[in-house]
């Protein structure tokens, strides 16, 4: 979360360390207001801010979570403590929306998104959907098991399971593009695609301590896909409508 500048009181929840793909450290948990495009506030949200960071692709000073299932054991996220259930992401306009209804009408095709808590014991139900191809360097990457993209506006690059990243560092020999593609519900093909000299495509192994490495395989997309599109995500429905407006 940027633009945080000292704001929240202490809240219940004692300190602790927290590991994220575009960064990590120690977390103090405050609660407070919080107001997006200084027309909706919320109040008395619990949320996290670094007291040390180390950074590895990302750089927000404090954490909302914008993700809305998770197991009890763990610090709230912003959704899971209102009754949000929808968000747009308009990287054309750099605007964001939140919503209490549905934002993908029943009639859109859509990207099916997975609860990998239920499947693999994941923290939070985060935004992962199944990779129909994974593309490096033009090339199709072949494995012998699911490969699942999640989706996460708080990185910068590409994220991958070291279980796969350093075989495809050796035969990639440099990281120059890469695009991920997804089957919609209707069979349809929709791809994200990332590339030099884009300064957001960085390329950075990554350890999910959940996933089973005998499993599957997950690597995470960040902003450097979703540039020149708009995300909306609905949390309720588990849907993801990825547009590319027309020039």
């Amino acid at each position: 979360m940027r633009g945080y500048s000292g704001q929240g009181n202490a809240s219940e929840y004692a300190d602790t360390y927290e590991r994220y793909t575009s960064q990590e450290g120690e977390v103090e948990w405050k609660y407070g207001n919080v107001k997006f495009d200084d027309t909706v506030t919320f109040d008395g949200v619990v949320f996290g801010v670094f007291k040390t960071l180390v950074l590895k692709g990302g750089g927000a000073d404090a954490i909302l979570g914008l993700v809305k299932n998770e197991y009890k054991d763990i610090r709230p996220s912003f959704l899971s403590q209102t009754s949000i259930r929808s968000l747009q992401f308009d990287f054309v306009h750099s605007t964001f929306r939140a919503s209490e209804n549905r934002l993908i009408s029943p009639d859109r095709d859509f990207i099916p998104l997975l609860d990998l808590k239920q499947r693999y014991g994941a923290p939070v139900q985060h935004y992962i959907a199944l990779v129909e191809s994974f593309i490096v360097n033009g090339s199709r990457v072949r494995t012998p098991r699911p490969i699942y993209a999640m989706i996460d506006t708080g990185s910068s690059g590409l994220y991958i399971t070291e279980n796969m990243y350093y075989d495809l560092q050796r035969e990639a020999r440099g990281w120059r593009s890469a695009e991920v593609a997804f089957t919609t519900k209707q069979g349809n093909r929709i791809s994200m695609k990332a590339a030099r000299p884009n300064p957001l495509f960085l390329c950075l192994p990554a350890s999910f301590p959940w996933l089973p490495e005998e499993s599957a395989y997950l690597i995470v997309v960040g902003i450097a896909f979703l540039e020149n599109t708009v995300l909306t995500l609905d949390a309720d429905e588990s849907k993801m409508l990825l547009e590319v407006p027309a020039s």
